[in-house]
């Protein structure tokens, strides 16, 4: 499905000259392999913490089909991002005693 996605994204990226910009999918279609030990609990790779700047805690959000993997400080800095989301990463930072 997200393939698919991307594809159709990439073909309505053609620019007046009728080229693609392959950039798009240079940009979005990466990833890592990454094993679940038996409890189903991963240890996140280098590059996406260094890339997320997460060095510490994680927040996860979860929409359907996709999750969202933040540094919670970066989070709530972020304008623009759906006020319910903040709220969600603050509460659980407070109920953990994680300062932002």
């Amino acid at each position: 499905m997200l393939k698919r996605e991307l594809d159709a994204r990439t073909e309505m990226s053609r620019g007046p000259d009728g080229r693609i910009d392959y950039n798009i999918k240079r940009d979005l279609a990466n990833g890592e392999a990454v094993p679940f030990d038996g409890s189903g609990r991963f240890i996140m790779p280098g590059f996406p913490r260094f890339h997320a700047g997460i060095t510490g805690h994680a927040f996860f959000w979860g929409t359907f089909d996709y999750i969202e993997i933040w540094d919670p400080k970066t989070l709530v800095e972020t304008p623009g991002l759906p006020p319910k989301m903040i709220s969600a990463a603050r509460f659980h930072c407070h109920e953990k005693g994680i300062a932002l």
